[in-house]
């Protein structure tokens, strides 16, 4: 079909490759390289990337160097569909991430920052607190709060806790979802990965909500506590039991406390 197009991100290097059979028209996009669709990072922090897309400068509220090309991806996709510039970005300006993916939890009882995220492999932990410390600003710290499920991959678990260690300062184990093994052994096999030097800022609180409240009560304003594992999950698994739990409803109540 003579206005069928293809959109690849060339900052991917397997992006050239994908489209190179097709008779679509292609355009490209980066944050790093000449392309039809740019995107800079001016700023970001918490709040927020403020990002330059061809030239028109636009503040949003996701974090993350990769949520500029995601949202360049965006913007490129809804220009070639023939929205106008402005309709796009005005959009990109009032986007949310999805529930439990970097989501920012935030009361007005304490300066500490709350996200709630699903990371719950080692690529993902590493992904998601390489992303906090990019916003980290002099003095802020991250303490997380973080599991492993039971009766799935073991050996994931001291890398876990290896790359939670590395890039927090200040580590809480906690259960997850334990379903058929004992919590407090998921626990130990995290902190089994993590450096000597490093195990002065680790703790073990298996009771998942007195872990939360533990991290808020160890926060200083400014600092962000990370809960992660569990992301949009409104339930805990024990055994063959289910009970609710939704580590963004018991973050906030931890952070609304603090002011209490």
């Amino acid at each position: 079909h003579s206005s069928a197009f293809a959109l690849v991100n060339i900052d991917d290097k397997n992006g050239s490759y994908m489209v190179q059979n097709t008779k679509a028209s292609i355009y490209s996009y980066s944050q790093y390289g000449p392309s039809d669709y740019r995107v800079r990072v001016l700023e970001q922090d918490i709040a927020g990337l403020v990002l330059n897309i061809d030239g028109a400068e636009v503040h949003t509220h996701m974090i993350g160097g990769f949520n500029a090309t995601n949202l360049l991806g965006v913007y490129a996709a809804s220009h070639l569909l023939g929205s106008k510039e402005e309709d796009i970005l005005r959009t990109l300006s009032v986007i949310r991430g999805a529930k439990g993916r970097m989501e920012i939890v935030l009361t007005e009882a304490t300066q500490v920052t709350g996200i709630i995220d699903y990371a719950h492999t080692p690529d993902a932990v590493q992904k998601v607190l390489e992303v906090i410390r990019e916003v980290l600003r002099g003095g802020m710290r991250v303490i997380t709060v973080i599991g492993c499920g039971g009766n799935r991959d073991i050996t994931k678990r001291p890398k876990m806790g290896q790359l939670s260690a590395r890039l927090s300062d200040q580590v809480i184990f906690t259960a997850d979802n334990p379903r058929n093994e004992e919590a407090e052994d998921i626990c130990e096999a995290m902190l089994q990965g993590v450096e000597l030097s490093s195990r002065r800022k680790c703790s073990i609180i298996v009771d998942r909500k007195e872990a939360i409240y533990k991290a808020v009560g160890m926060a200083q304003p400014n600092d962000i506590v990370l809960v992660a594992g569990k992301g949009h999950e409104t339930t805990q698994v024990f055994g063959d039991k289910v009970f609710p739990f939704d580590d963004g409803k018991v973050l906030f109540d931890a952070l609304k406390s603090v002011g209490s």
